[in-house]
């Protein structure tokens, strides 16, 4: 019998055709997911609502100059090694106040190393402690950090806690090049900057929210969405929750070397970096999530407790 030759594969065409037949089962897995919140969006808006605890937000023109630092990292696996780069670029809001040609608005690293299993946790380092170069020397009133306050400590704590030594070496290289120590702590200690976490999966407000009800109503409200999501389906455009204070899990947040791995400069860097981070650990910053005009999607801001309740996060 003569052998038969199926007709070879069509690439990318039948790969894109695979993944558009997923679309269906992927928009009802996000219906199950969103679902259920946005069917008691009402509810639940009705019950903040009457406990004041949404305002309208200040809507009038502001003088104050922004900027943000935002940053990226690769690990590019070869047949020789491992490239790993980090960058960091600064820009100013949607009306450039013309402050950025007096700073440093960008910087890069990258090194071409020996194949490691912990090189994302370097270039993670490397992105922040560029990232946190740049934010300390804008001039600008507001800067707003891409990430929340906890970003930097789980950063730097993940890669001083490496197993590689390579790794640990190299972290403490470059938080010696950029400064961190003294960048983390202007950073913390600065009422100028402000943190917006892009991604998040806090549900802290939901649970405040949760809770109250069940005080008043003896009834369990289920909220089965991170605060992001719930602050875009309850508010309306132009609104904010009222700020609130971090979690107690703050309280945990720390920055250590790994114990067992007899490194002085990596146990030294460790200590000196957590002792920065104790305003961050006696929850010092409060979070406000606001839904501007002409918005679907929320914001989270973090910013410094000492600034009160009524700082205009928007």
């Amino acid at each position: 019998m003569a052998a038969t030759f199926e007709e070879p594969p069509r690439l990318p065409e039948e790969v894109l055709k695979t993944l558009l037949d997923r679309i269906p089962e992927t928009s009802r897995q996000a219906q199950a997911l969103i679902g259920p919140i946005a069917e008691q969006a009402d509810k639940i808006r009705h019950f903040v609502d009457e406990r004041g605890w949404i305002e309208a937000i200040d809507n009038r023109p502001s003088s104050d100059t922004i900027a943000a630092v935002d940053g990226a990292h690769a690990v590019d696996s070869t047949y020789a090694g491992d490239f790993v780069s980090a960058i960091a670029v600064a820009a100013e809001g949607l009306t450039p106040a013309g402050l950025v040609g007096s700073c440093r608005v960008h910087s890069a690293w990258s090194e071409f190393m020996v194949h490691d299993f912990d090189l994302d946790r370097l270039a993670k380092v490397a992105m922040i402690a560029q990232e946190l170069a740049l934010l300390t020397q804008l001039p600008h009133d507001i800067v707003v950090l891409d990430g929340s306050h906890q970003t930097p400590v789980v950063v730097l704590n993940s890669a001083l806690a490496s197993q590689s030594e390579r790794v640990r070496e190299y972290a403490s290289q470059l938080c010696a090049e950029f400064e961190v120590v003294d960048n983390l702590q202007r950073l913390i200690n600065s009422d100028r900057v402000v943190a917006c976490p892009k991604a998040d999966a806090s549900r802290d407000l939901g649970e405040y929210i949760a809770k109250a009800w069940a005080t008043e109503h003896g009834t369990s409200l289920s909220i089965p969405a991170a605060d992001k999501v719930l602050a875009a389906l309850v508010l309306e455009p132009g609104q904010m929750f009222k700020a609130f204070p971090v979690s107690k899990e703050w309280k945990r947040l720390h920055i250590a070397a790994r114990a067992d791995s007899g490194d002085v400069a990596a146990n030294q860097l460790a200590h000196d970096l957590d002792s920065t981070i104790d305003p961050l650990r006696n929850q010092e910053v409060r979070i406000a999530y606001v839904k501007p005009h002409t918005c679907s999607t929320a914001i989270k801001v973090e910013f410094k407790s000492r600034l009160g309740a009524d700082f205009r996060v928007y």
